[in-house]
């Protein structure tokens, strides 16, 4: 008898892109690719609980596998960001503890200082000055919400 073939066809090997620069955080990447139709799986670089996002970093070398048009990979590629088109407005923490941990969310998520998170938490209502990718503002609004602190995402159009 005969060999017989299989039904399934191996896929080939998927292209990955290496992190040539170490210290290059996961979610920079994310926003260089087209951030609404791409998924992108890294398991060796991925840690930790990722509802609170990916917090660890990359090493020169890493591989992170991305399924993306070609065009954002493109992109990436070329050094080319898209527009950060979204604010937050917080209107008011709940409690004094909100206070605090709310200044910690706005750190991990955008990147600014201590004192200066400190600063927009202790002087509310206001819009914090700082553009954001869209997913970052929504991210941001969920966990401020998460400790009590009122926001909402606000479009700013183009830069």
């Amino acid at each position: 008898m005969g060999k017989k073939s299989s039904p399934h066809t191996p896929l080939p090997p998927l292209p990955t892109l290496c992190v040539r620069n170490p210290g290059i955080a996961f979610d920079q990447i994310l926003n260089e690719i087209a951030p609404d139709s791409a998924r992108v799986m890294a398991p060796s670089v991925i840690t930790g609980d990722l509802s609170r996002g990916c917090t660890s970093r990359s090493d020169a070398g890493d591989r992170l596998i991305v399924l993306a048009t070609s065009s954002s990979l493109q992109r990436i590629e070329w050094g080319e960001m898209l527009p950060r088109l979204w604010q937050v407005q917080i209107e008011k923490a709940l409690t004094t503890n909100a206070i605090m941990y709310g200044a910690e969310e706005i750190l991990l998520i955008t990147g600014c200082s201590s004192t200066t998170a400190r600063q927009w938490m202790n002087n509310l209502p206001r819009v914090l000055p700082i553009a954001l990718y869209k997913h970052q503002a929504q991210r941001l609004v969920r966990e401020l919400a998460k400790v009590q602190v009122l926001a909402n995402v606000i479009f700013i159009g183009q830069p």
